[in-house]
């Protein structure tokens, strides 16, 4: 890094010229061969002048700021090897286009995952004879599973066949394929064969890999541009719901399945062009970051299967796991009760199932107002355990006292606007703590160690709800979320004690 951007950055005027560097001498006997120079050797050293604005400028991070103006002991560094800042996170950014395609891949992906209720209902008549509530219930559970359970095998995949042969394999040929598929079914097994184990796993393969590439981009604006691309996942359901319910209706779920595939396909491939990765991936045999301070460690087969690195389990890391573990059991919950909790408090079917589309829509627009607040003004890990203590006290609090329709439309707007900004924080945070460097295997546990919670934490709540009432019920929910923000709180003050720090 470098005093000041004078340093890199010559007259606009003498744009061909090379970087000057730190001592006056060298820079006068620099600038003075280059003005002397030919012009064919003026135009070489166009692009070295480019790759320097890159690489050498001068990085401004907002984390290392204090909540107190002038508060300059309030300082949180990043790795010190970590990833130079790209020279502009303005509209010239190309990180932007790669937050437009991750912003494309989970709105197909996530929005046909967060859909199967419509599959669902219509199976449990087609394959009456073939299975249950229950089965059906576990097939569709099993799509969500493996896209979180690719996370652990996601990053030795990557390294083989890079960030858009990962994404290209998932999002373009086994999603749609699976649908396409699963259009041909004659049993049961073969829809969860194709239409939940094939597009699941497309999906955990295109998730895992995208989902870090708009941090590589930026780091002022890094949590923002996160946010806004995992806003897919949160519109997809909202669009796709009702598509694929008229789909259905028109043509019958066999072509329904097929016109979804060619929708997903045409989608796919758009993002599979516009996303631009800025780094390519992890290497097995790289080191960890400099923070981290020493070498993989990686004694085990497994290990080196999955690239895995030891040094990178840090205690700030280790209570940010233990968050990702506890979320995952509550956030889920008000998603999938919500209809059947407005029906008992007497709302018709219809009018109940809106109650998820709001909760999907103040999510989505929760994710760009804190990613810039955790930008700009708060700190990115303080929004993340703001969000998810509030989002606990809200459903501990609001929904244990919601005896009607006003009042649980209410706690769905307010837990909707808090319980899933973790989601679009969780590659910022681990970027903060293991590095850009580290990401694509911090964040691969992290989604890898959420798929427990995500299988059992509903189920848990259902069963509270059938044996002892929805309070049981409502404050395991409350209490899970309560103490996920607990666990940011040891990541938070592990980075700096100070209470008004922005972290």
């Amino acid at each position: 890094m470098i005093d000041s951007p004078n340093q890199t950055l010559s007259d606009n005027t003498t744009s061909h010229q090379p970087t000057v560097s730190q001592s006056s001498d060298t820079s006068s006997d620099t600038i003075s061969n280059s003005s002397t120079d030919s012009s064919d050797h003026k135009i070489n050293h166009k692009h070295d002048h480019k790759h320097s604005v890159q690489e050498n400028v001068v990085e401004h991070r907002p984390e290392e700021t204090s909540l107190k103006a002038g508060c300059n002991d309030n300082i949180i560094t990043q790795p010190d090897d970590d990833m130079p800042a790209y020279y502009t996170e303005g509209l010239k950014n190309p990180g932007w286009l790669t937050v437009l395609a991750t912003f494309m891949l989970n709105f197909y992906t996530l929005g046909i995952v967060c859909s199967w209720n419509v599959f669902q209902v219509l199976y449990l008549e087609v394959y009456a004879e073939q299975t249950d509530e229950a089965r059906v219930a576990l097939v569709g559970t099993s799509m969500s599973a493996l896209m979180y359970a690719l996370g652990l095998v996601g990053t030795p995949i990557i390294q083989r066949l890079h960030y858009r042969g990962t994404i290209f394999l998932g999002a373009v040929i086994c999603c749609p394929l699976g649908q396409v598929l699963a259009s041909f079914a004659t049993e049961i097994w073969q829809i969860a064969l194709f239409q939940c184990c094939m597009f699941g796993v497309g999906t955990g393969l295109c998730y895992t890999a995208s989902s870090t590439l708009p941090s590589q981009w930026f780091v002022r604006n890094r949590a923002l541009a996160s946010c806004i691309a995992s806003m897919g996942g949160c519109i997809g359901p909202m669009v796709f719901s009702p598509i694929t319910q008229a789909l259905i209706t028109s043509l019958g779920y066999r072509n329904a399945l097929r016109v979804l595939a060619a929708i997903g396909f045409t989608i796919s491939c758009l993002g599979v062009i516009l996303i631009r990765p800025r780094y390519p991936p992890p290497s097995s045999s790289s080191l960890s970051s400099s923070s981290l301070k020493s070498e993989k460690q990686q004694s085990k087969w497994w290990q080196r299967f999955l690239s895995l690195d030891r040094a990178m389990f840090t205690w700030k890391y280790n209570f940010y796991l233990l968050h990702s573990f506890l979320v995952s059991f509550s956030y889920a919950t008000p998603f999938i009760l919500s209809q059947t909790y407005a029906t008992e408090l007497g709302a018709n079917p219809a009018f109940a199932s809106t109650f998820v589309s709001v909760l999907e829509a103040s999510n989505g627009l929760s994710r760009i107002i804190f990613g810039w607040l955790g930008d700009h003004c708060l700190g990115r890990i303080n929004v993340v355990f703001l969000t998810t203590l509030i989002s606990g006290i809200f459903t501990s609090v609001i929904w244990q006292n919601a005896s009607s329709i006003h009042i649980y439309m209410l706690y769905t707007i307010l837990f909707g606007l808090t319980g899933g900004v973790f989601s679009g924080f969780q590659p910022v945070v681990i970027a903060e703590i293991v590095g850009v460097k580290g990401i694509q295997e911090g964040v691969g546990v992290a989604y890898f160690i959420s798929l427990f919670g995500y299988l059992a934490g509903t189920p848990i709540a259902g069963a509270l709800h059938i044996h002892y009432g929805w309070t049981a019920a409502i404050q395991f929910t409350g209490a899970m979320n309560m103490a996920s923000a607990m666990a940011v709180l040891g990541t938070r003050f592990l980075f700096n004690k100070r209470l008004l720090a922005k972290v």
